[in-house]
């Protein structure tokens, strides 16, 4: 199939924006247009094609209300037993900058209402929590070193939500920590040594919050390298395994 007479189903794109307006540019409303849809006033030829960018295999939609209005239709004639395919175009890279790529579940939802400050905060096992950094360092000037952390757990001083909270970013349907991966170290650990998958508050970051010089795992985010001495230092100790995985040794410190 030629890339200028591609066709999708709309549920098979995913929007871009976390919020979206209830008007287009023009004014008019965007369920007005469902309705017209819906009615027959207007068919799917009259609506512009909508311009899709891919990411990590995804089809992200630059155009978010046709989307919208497109998703909505497909769900009304599947409930009549038929099927729609919408013809796309292909964009650029830059067509999706980072500022436009605000999703912070994939792109498989979109909120419909004014941009406002909200509780973008999600709750996680934390086995479900996966690293994006290939290594972090076992001593920090801020926190001291990671068995400082794990003890203050230990001991009460602190406890899984009062520590520093961590941000996730979803993508290819797990969360990977893009900040505080040392805290997430001694949580891990802590949980294991208790034997119970405990359930963190993380903050839920944009997609493209997780860039690639950000995601710079080898292993899916199973593991993590642990370096020696502070973040200036760069030599290595030892590989650190989640849960399932075998943890090294405190006396290796």
């Amino acid at each position: 199939m030629s890339r200028n007479r591609a066709k999708f189903s709309p549920s098979e794109i995913r929007f871009s924006h976390d919020v979206i307006s209830y008007r287009f540019t023009d004014g008019t409303l965007i369920q007005s247009t469902l309705e017209q849809l819906i009615t027959g006033a207007i068919t799917i030829d009259d609506i512009p094609k909508i311009k899709i960018v891919k990411r990590d295999g995804l089809k992200f939609s630059v155009n978010n209300r046709r989307l919208w209005v497109f998703q909505r239709y497909e769900e009304f004639l599947r409930s009549g037993g038929e099927t729609l395919a919408i013809p796309v175009t292909y964009g650029a890279h830059k067509n999706l900058k980072d500022y436009k790529l605000t999703t912070r579940n994939e792109g498989i939802t979109v909120r419909i209402g004014r941009r406002q400050m909200t509780d973008n905060t999600i709750r996680l096992r934390i086995s479900d929590i996966r690293y994006s950094r290939d290594a972090i360092y076992f001593k920090d000037r801020k926190d001291g070193s990671l068995n400082d952390i794990l003890e203050n757990l230990e001991n009460g001083i602190y406890t899984i939500d009062t520590l520093p909270k961590v941000t996730v970013v979803q993508r290819k349907d797990f969360f990977y920590a893009i900040d505080n991966e040392r805290v997430l170290w001694a949580i891990k650990r802590y949980s294991e040594k208790q034997a119970e998958d405990m359930t963190l508050t993380c903050n839920l970051g944009k997609y493209s919050d997780l860039g690639p010089t950000l995601f710079t795992t080898k292993t899916n985010g199973l593991s993590i390298r642990v370096l020696s001495g502070y973040p200036e230092k760069k030599r290595k100790i030892k590989q650190e395994k989640c849960m399932q995985y075998s943890l090294f040794d405190e006396d290796a410190f």
